[in-house]
Formats: structure tokens, C-alpha cells, sequence
């Protein structure tokens, strides 16, 4: 049996990991956790430089501010993003190691505009035979507005998936009961 956990990052990733871990370990499974990178909210940084503010000019007694000099980069574009990659794969590890220990576990960040997409495509490069992802609950208008990558997962996948809800616990697709058998 393997398994794609699919993170992204926030508090639901312990709630995940906590609710498949007994399932893992009973099915002997192989683990491949996978964070989907959105490069495009990656930004370079800015490092220390010139940022306090000098006088431009008096106006009635008052003073109007604006910035000496623009903030010197310490980093980047790209090396926010090869940063924040290495930051993620690091934060997988740890993951693996506190909830999985003894479980065979890959770790994989994948850099994507599209969560979705890029852990259903992941679940078939890996030959995953489940897909555990969270979700936050969000339902109506709010699901609407935002997306659901766990809702377009669960739509797109090609093996059965066990979605864990932050709020109510996991919620099984009917199939996944049967995903250990194959």
C-alpha cells in the first residue's frame, strides 16, 4: 500500500497526520508527504538598509515624509523560493519523523499554481493507492470564493481519497476501505 499525504503548510497537517498515522502503520503502508509550492507567492526579501525616513519638505509648520533609499534585496527571487522550498522538505521531515516513525516515508515539494492538479498528478507518478489530504471545513459561499483544493482532489483523483477535516475528523470515500486490499 502507498499513500500521498498531501500537507499545505498549515495546523491541519498534525490533525492529518494523527488521524492516518494508526491506519499507516496497520497497512504497512509506504508514505510520500507532499507540499505544493506556490512559487508565485514567493517574494525576494529585503534586508536591512536605509529605511528610516528624512524630511521632504515643510508644509504650515508640519513635515511630509517620504523614503531616502529603497531597501537593499538580501535574497532573490529565486533564491526565496529555492529557501522556501528547502524550508517545506525540512518541515516534512520533521513531520515523518514525529508521526510516522518506523513507516517508509518519502518527502516531496512540488512547485505548481495548482495544488490540485499537482497532487493528482503526483498520486500517478507515485502510483499512490490513497490520497489523504485536509481540509478546513469551509462550506457555501466562503468554499466558493476560495476554491477547495481537498474538494477538486477529491473530484480529479484516480484512487480513493480520505479527507480529514480540521473540525470533524475524517471524512472516507466509500472506496478507501478497500484501497489496503490492492
Amino acid at each position: 500500500m502507498r499513500a500521498l499525504i498531501a500537507l499545505d503548510g498549515s495546523g491541519v497537517a498534525d490533525i492529518v497526520l494523527a488521524e492516518a498515522a494508526p491506519w499507516l502503520r496497520a497497512s504497512k503502508a509506504h508514505v510520500d508527504l507532499l507540499t505544493v509550492l506556490d512559487a508565485s507567492e514567493v517574494r525576494a526579501t529585503a534586508g536591512p538598509g536605509p529605511w528610516d525616513y528624512a524630511p521632504a519638505q515643510v508644509a504650515e509648520g508640519g513635515q511630509l515624509f517620504s523614503r531616502s533609499d529603497p531597501p537593499a534585496l538580501t535574497e532573490d527571487r529565486t533564491q526565496a523560493i529555492r529557501r522556501s522550498r528547502d524550508e517545506r522538505q525540512q518541515r516534512l521531515e520533521q513531520l515523518a519523523a514525529e508521526h510516522l516513525a518506523g513507516l517508509d516515508c518519502g518527502v516531496h515539494v512540488i512547485a505548481s499554481d495548482s495544488a490540485a492538479e499537482a497532487i493528482v498528478e503526483q498520486a500517478r507518478t507515485l502510483d499512490a493507492d490513497a490520497i489523504i489530504i485536509g481540509t478546513h471545513g469551509r462550506s457555501g459561499l466562503r468554499r466558493v470564493l476560495m476554491g477547495s483544493v481537498a474538494e477538486a482532489v477529491l473530484r480529479n483523483s484516480p484512487v480513493p481519497v480520505l479527507m480529514v477535516c480540521q473540525n470533524m475528523g475524517p471524512v472516507e470515500h466509500p472506496a478507501l476501505a478497500h484501497a489496503h486490499e490492492r
